[in-house]
């Protein structure tokens, strides 16, 4: 779909959210990049709950038997949302709702985790958090989030895991202060990561616009006389071998103004050339508008009907 030329050299980026500030041009861009999103969110989701799965390895050496089935029953729920999700990309309303239900696969993978890091002793708490950072750089590149989101969900999580660990379970300052640095590291990188990627992507979907813009504007100029604006030769030849291939009445008029050399000596290049426009503008007005009018030599035209 061609976008207007005065649209793309007025697009501008939210420096923020990276939106693009024009509404119709923040829609066309979605709805261009939307096949992409959907493979991206379908592999991330898959890989994500591959992950999510063989991270209960860990179960084996940390989780007490007592908590072993309520770990398990939190890992299934946050599982079972991920294939759901999975399940609605394939469905028309992932369209309009797939970054709030990939950023609440995120949320809930990360509650998750935290509701099994309350099962364990402290010290086996080290490594589980390493899931939150994983996490993380799942949202923000596997997962098919923007920027906005993908930053919104890890920020989230990171008000939470303090939430629970340094205020309810009174976790040591020390550890708490090493988690958060590493946490707070890999939400930087992430972030970083995913705005680049993103605003590259809608920079390169401008180009692109801009691109298909130019080979139609060089087609059109390819295809019509640039005197009078109408078809030229090649054009009305085109037309008339596909009108033949798909029709069996066709016909074709021409339509040559006599003496045209011998007028143009006599007026001048500049009156011809004129003469030739107002003849294109009566006999545009004079055809019925499904008839293909085109000029085809110097002072002659067509009209394919």
């Amino acid at each position: 779909m061609l976008i207007s030329r005065d649209i793309l050299r007025s697009a501008s980026l939210h420096p923020w959210s990276l939106s693009f500030i024009n509404k119709r041009l923040e829609t066309l861009y979605l709805h261009y990049l939307m096949p992409s999103v959907k493979s991206q969110a379908r592999m991330g989701l898959l890989l994500g709950a591959v992950m999510y799965g063989l991270y209960g390895f860990l179960d084996v050496l940390f989780v007490t038997p007592d908590a072993v089935i309520k770990v398990w029953y939190v890992r299934t729920m946050v599982l079972m949302i991920g294939f759901a999700v999975f399940a609605i990309s394939f469905t028309k309303k992932f369209t309009r709702y797939h970054q709030q239900l990939i950023g609440i696969t995120g949320l809930f993978a990360g509650i998750g985790l935290f509701a099994k890091m309350s099962y364990l002793p402290p010290n086996a708490i080290n490594f589980y958090y390493a899931g939150l950072i994983i996490i993380t750089f799942w949202c923000h590149t596997f997962s098919g989030l923007r920027f906005v989101y993908a930053t919104g969900v890890s920020v989230l999580l990171l008000v939470i895991f303090n939430m629970l660990f340094w205020g309810i379970r009174d976790m040591p300052t020390l550890d708490m202060t090493s988690y958060d640095f590493f946490i707070i590291s890999a939400n930087i990188i992430g972030a970083f990561a995913s705005y680049m990627n993103e605003k590259q992507s809608r920079q390169l979907f401008l180009r692109e616009k801009e691109l298909d813009n130019e080979r139609y504007l060089q087609q059109e100029r390819a295809l019509h006389d640039r005197l009078t604006g109408l078809p030229n030769r090649v054009h009305v030849l085109q037309a008339l071998q596909q009108a033949l291939g798909v029709e069996t009445d066709v016909a074709i008029t021409v339509i040559g103004l006599d003496r045209f050399r011998a007028v143009k000596a006599a007026l001048g290049e500049a009156e011809a050339d004129a003469l030739l426009t107002a003849v294109g503008k009566r006999l545009r007005d004079c055809i019925p508008a499904e008839d293909l009018l085109g000029r085809i030599d110097t002072g002659e035209f067509a009209v394919l009907s």
